[in-house]
């Protein structure tokens, strides 16, 4: 159903100013694992969607994607991460050209205020003032909120059409309770094993692999409404991108609360 994902970005000598920076060994990171599956639905309980701010030149970043890695080994399917790459270390510059930076991911990182990295956002949880989470962090939080039971249900199939080169997918959503909520739905492809430079630390590894990369959007960075209560069904389509790896991509959908941005469930397929 989804694939073990670690994504790599890096930092410039610039960019790690005010931070000691600790190297991650490269056997840390792993490859990641593909199938094909096309359908997936979600169980009772809630899954967990890490929103991981990152950079290729971000000197600590590799330290978020052995966290994620050691995260979805001990809780499988139940963690899914989207790689980020927004800000100033995700800019190109000479040495990393490759730009992972999308508008949907501007977005999304300029709402919640990143200032440094590597961060996070787990399920779009509020601690106090800011949804923002340092990586050290992360399995304190996640342990909180594993077995929560979720509000909503998805079932979910994609469908490629190699002769239109169209990627279509195929949602139905069940938000439960007993009064409505402004729900939206979100839908977006991510890529693993892409191969490019990021440092770690002081050194720069030039085959790294970055995995669970934004690459795009079926309906834009906050989605679109959905019904708060009961079932809907969505149709989404898009022209598939020929630089990135089909068989290495996944779709992450999600339902969240507009209000609270609170997720209310999390799926790959």
């Amino acid at each position: 159903m989804k694939k073990t994902v670690i994504l790599g970005l890096a930092i410039t000598i610039i960019a790690c100013f005010a931070t000691s920076c600790d190297v991650i060994p490269t056997d840390e990171y792993l490859t990641p694992v593909i199938n094909g599956d096309d359908t997936t639905t979600t169980t009772t309980t809630r899954n967990i969607l890490i929103e991981e701010f990152t950079g290729q030149r971000c000197q600590n970043c590799p330290k978020a994607h052995a966290e994620i890695n050691k995260l979805q080994t001990l809780y499988g399917d139940k963690i899914i991460a989207i790689g980020i790459h927004a800000g100033f270390y995700a800019m190109p510059v000479a040495g990393y050209t490759a730009d992972y930076r999308t508008v949907e991911g501007n977005a999304i990182h300029d709402y919640f205020g990143l200032t440094s990295y590597p961060k996070g956002v787990l399920n779009r949880t509020a601690y106090g003032s800011t949804f923002i989470t340092d990586y050290t962090e992360w399995e304190e939080k996640v342990e909180d909120m594993i077995d929560d039971i979720a509000t909503a249900t998805i079932t979910a199939s994609k469908n490629f059409d190699t002769e239109t080169q169209q990627l279509t997918v195929n949602i139905e959503t069940n938000v439960k309770g007993t009064e409505a909520v402004t729900a939206g739905l979100c839908a977006f492809v991510v890529e693993s094993g892409i191969v490019s430079p990021q440092a770690n630390g002081e050194e720069i590894i030039e085959d790294y692999v970055h995995n669970h990369v934004l690459r795009s959007s079926f309906n834009r960075a906050w989605g679109k409404p959905i019904n708060g209560l009961g079932k809907d069904n969505k149709s989404y389509s898009m022209t598939w991108n020929n630089e990135w790896v089909y068989d290495n991509c996944n779709i992450v959908i999600y339902i969240y609360n507009i209000t609270s941005k609170d997720i209310l469930q999390v799926i790959e397929i």
